[in-house]
């Protein structure tokens, strides 16, 4: 089993494509991955949890990390947005998540198994198997479907990220 450093910064290659995260591990279990991810410009873009089977590798200490800890320095004295678990009392797991999304009327991403779509949007709970979205439009900011996903089947949540709390500002400008 690979020793994480809750201190290290870690490239964080998922299965779905070759592309990569750059994050600092928040939580694991025998389940999930929950991790702090940052921009391409060092600045953290929200909390990223992944189901195990979801993640093919991690690196750490390679150039691009160490760039990258040298852009992540440079905003921390900056007055930008930080991310946080904040209000997650309890156990960490992807049932407790939702229940976090939920309660606290955020925006968050959830990708699933079964569909190669990203959904993105208000999340509520009407029963312990499954969760509805109602997915925003990124053109426009409205709601434009709602979809019913088997919590089973989710694999990616993210939550708290600064892209969906901008979108979020925009919604409630635009819709109340």
């Amino acid at each position: 089993m690979m020793i994480i450093d809750k201190n290290k910064l870690y490239e964080v290659y998922s299965i779905s494509d070759d592309s990569f995260t750059v994050g600092k591990f928040i939580y694991r279990d025998d389940s999930i991955y929950v991790f702090k991810a940052f921009d391409e410009l060092g600045r953290e873009a929200g909390i990223y949890t992944f189901k195990k089977d979801m993640v093919r590798s991690f690196l750490s200490d390679t150039e691009y990390l160490k760039k990258m800890e040298v852009c992540i320095r440079y905003w921390e004295d900056k007055n930008i947005q930080n991310v946080a678990m904040d209000g997650i009392d309890s156990e960490t797991s992807v049932e407790n998540i939702l229940d976090y999304i939920t309660s606290s009327k955020v925006i968050a991403t959830i990708m699933t198994y079964s569909d190669e779509d990203i959904y993105t949007g208000f999340v509520s709970r009407e029963g312990t198997s499954f969760v509805n979205i109602e997915c925003i439009d990124m053109s426009n900011a409205g709601i434009f479907a709602k979809k019913e996903i088997e919590i089973e089947n989710i694999c990616f949540i993210e939550f708290n990220s600064v892209e969906n709390d901008v979108l979020l500002y925009a919604y409630n400008q635009l819709n109340n």
